[in-house]
């Protein structure tokens, strides 16, 4: 088997795109596990073929490098332009924002980006008022 670039091939198709794509192919569950491996990706041997793919595609196709403190030091406007620079996937955003316990409505998923960068912003004022850190 030749060795497949899941980051290569989330950067072309997006994370929706590779997880359609690796779940159509003909990659076997072994195959799958292979790459996991191969990138140090940690599965239970119990793990289905999908969810392995949601973990695979999940994991290595990761835009945000920051941690949540990080994210969290950063005020609205200097995260807005990190997001938009990253360009991170819906669904990592969500996860992030599930994170601090929150959940985006409809209408904030319109706009998950503004919703993200505010909500991790306040979130990390409180945290530094909390602290008594001024920023």
């Amino acid at each position: 088997m030749q060795a497949i670039d899941i980051k290569l091939l989330v950067e072309w198709l997006g994370v929706e795109g590779a997880s359609v794509g690796l779940r159509k192919s003909d990659l076997s569950l072994s195959e799958i596990q292979l790459i996991a491996t191969t990138n140090q990706i940690p599965y239970s041997p119990k793990t289905k073929r999908n969810d392995l793919i949601t973990l695979l595609v999940g994991t290595l196709g990761k835009r945000i490098d920051k941690t949540l403190d990080q994210l969290m030091e950063m005020d609205a406007g200097a995260l807005r332009a990190y997001l938009e620079a990253r360009k991170p996937s819906r669904v990592e955003l969500s996860m992030i924002l599930s994170e601090l316990g929150l959940k985006p409505t409809k209408q904030g998923i319109r706009k998950l980006l503004d919703l993200a960068a505010r909500e991790i912003s306040d979130a990390g004022m409180y945290k530094r008022v909390a602290q008594g850190k001024t920023k």
